[in-house]
């Protein structure tokens, strides 16, 4: 009785033993190990993604100030200037490249020319107004300019080719051929592109011979002529 009651426990115990043994065979290996990286083959991408970029806008680019070579360049823009009618023999000039207006007399003016001319160099005035034979105003040597008896060009490229066409040399004021709004484009002697616009007649009466105006205002703007 004894020995089958042992047999008979011997028997249960083995059988438990043999599930339990079934249980464990049936599980993962990998639920009861912690999860392990593999690193990637060599050739393949590796599956760590980059962190994505912000969706945040770029800042715009900030726009060059600098001034292109082959751009003209504004010195002044519709600066008051004039050139007035000397006394007698005298000169009254209008230096454009500065610009200044000054009255000398013909001597001295004279001597300005052939100290120039010495030295290889051009007078600075651009314009004179003179009345030794008539009044006229005139353009000095060494310049090119033209006429427009309507508002000349406002853009330099335009003004500048309109100036190297030339045409313009003197003009007789005592006949009035000019008008308020007419003008002219003129290259001075340092290369300078300028637009002279009339603005105003000071004096002289047209219905008469001798009555040319005093003095003949502008308002003259300059641009710098790019290098060539």
């Amino acid at each position: 009785m004894i020995g089958a009651l042992a047999t008979l426990v011997v028997g249960v115990l083995t059988v438990g033993a043999m599930v339990y043994t079934a249980d464990d065979d049936d599980k993962d290996p990998s639920d009861s190990n912690p999860a392990v990286s593999t690193p990637p083959t060599a050739g393949q991408p590796s599956a760590v993604t980059s962190p994505q970029p912000q969706d945040s806008q770029a800042p715009s680019p900030t726009p060059s100030t600098q001034v292109p070579a082959n751009s003209y360049k504004l010195v002044y823009k519709d600066r008051k200037v004039g050139v007035s009618k000397p006394a007698g023999w005298d000169f009254g000039t209008l230096d454009l490249d500065r610009p200044r207006a000054q009255t000398f007399g013909s001597a001295e003016y004279k001597r300005m020319r052939e100290d120039a001319e010495t030295e290889g160099k051009l007078v600075e005035p651009d314009l004179l107004y003179r009345t030794d034979a008539f009044p006229e105003l005139v353009l000095e040597e060494g310049r090119t300019a033209v006429f427009a008896d309507t508002s000349p060009p406002t853009q330099p490229k335009q003004c500048a080719a309109d100036a190297e066409a030339g045409g313009f040399d003197a003009m007789r004021m005592d006949q009035w051929p000019a008008e308020v709004g007419s003008g002219f484009c003129l290259i001075t002697d340092q290369g300078n592109v300028v637009r002279l616009q009339i603005t105003r007649f000071v004096g002289g009466d047209r219905d008469i011979v001798t009555g040319e105006p005093d003095r003949i205002e502008f308002s003259a703007t300059m641009w710098r002529a790019p290098k060539s």
